[in-house]
């Protein structure tokens, strides 16, 4: 198995949508990028996206979410333990700062157990990630007039952008994976890509060393890089002393081919990244089409570091 950080520059702005058309994240999660994945898969034939499928829920290609990066720089998502943090009792706008903050630097994981990580710090080097901004878009849709809408829009600043770690079994899923993500940076990932959102370029790199330790065993808790969710086996013994947030994914299938797609997904509710757990799990990959529809697939594979 060889690990990979694949960075992503977005050559516009990107919508990654949360409650509205009008919000937007910084970031995207796994499931977004398998989906993305699967309907370039699809362009190819209805068995290369079996073949996605099977490399993925075997553990052959395996991601996380899309993480921030600013610089050399990379980010992770702050774990959900709580610790005592005596040095901050007393100090109202620090406390402030570790509940907003959303991501902390790889390289100061252990900063934040140690509680000596300078959260304000941290918060303020986030900022430079990029803005979140409203745009306005407008369609004849089959009317005589325009109609307005607004959408929010994610730019982020130059040297900054979205990483994935990646795992792939051998040459053969690199080359499989790398040729999809090509595929996917020109048509785009997230919404509203009819207006030139989501597109990328990324360079490969392999794992830094700080990061490439914590996949290894002996840590006292193992944290999620990705939103994933134990199958029923792995679920029993899962959750004793475990630490996390559930995230609900639902949404509507997506699909090139006209007159296709727009069907709701059966809700799953998952892992949060940065969940952590006393012993390691695989997640699985989800059936959530309705009855009487082909398969449609959510991925809640879980890639999980030493913390």
């Amino acid at each position: 198995m060889k690990r990979w950080i694949y960075k992503l520059t977005f050559s516009s702005g990107v919508h990654f949508g949360v409650r509205n058309l009008t919000e937007t994240e910084s970031f995207f999660c796994a499931d977004t990028l398998f989906s993305a994945l699967c309907l370039e898969a699809l362009e190819e034939g209805e068995d290369v996206l079996a073949s996605l499928y099977s490399k993925v829920k075997s553990g052959d290609i395996l991601f996380s979410d899309g993480m921030p990066y600013i610089g050399s720089c990379l980010y992770v998502p702050k774990p959900f333990i709580s610790l005592k943090r005596e040095r901050r009792d007393s100090d109202s706008k620090g406390k402030k700062a570790m509940k907003r903050l959303k991501f902390l630097p790889a390289r100061s994981i252990d900063d934040f157990f140690n509680d000596t990580l300078d959260v304000e710090q941290t918060a303020a080097d986030l900022k430079k990630l990029g803005i979140a901004e409203e745009r306005t878009c407008a369609a004849v849709h089959g009317l005589e007039e325009t109609m307005p809408w607004r959408v929010g829009v994610y730019r982020f600043n130059e040297g900054s952008g979205l990483y994935l770690c990646v795992i792939l079994g051998s040459e053969e899923e690199e080359t499989f994976f790398d040729r999809l993500l090509t595929g996917l940076s020109y048509t785009g990932i997230g919404g509203e890509r009819s207006s030139g959102y989501g597109r990328f370029c990324y360079t490969k790199e392999e794992m830094p060393e700080y990061l490439e330790k914590r996949f290894s065993d002996g840590y006292e808790h193992y944290m999620t890089l990705s939103v994933s969710m134990g199958n029923e086996e792995e679920l029993d013994g899962l959750m004793e002393n475990a630490s996390f947030l559930l995230k609900k994914r639902s949404g509507f299938t997506d699909s090139r081919t006209p007159g296709e797609g727009g069907f709701r997904k059966k809700d799953l509710y998952v892992f949060s990244s940065g969940a952590c757990f006393e012993q390691r799990f695989q997640g699985d990959v989800f059936d959530v089409s309705r009855k009487g529809l082909h398969p449609v697939y959510r991925y809640a594979k879980a890639m999980m570091i030493g913390v």
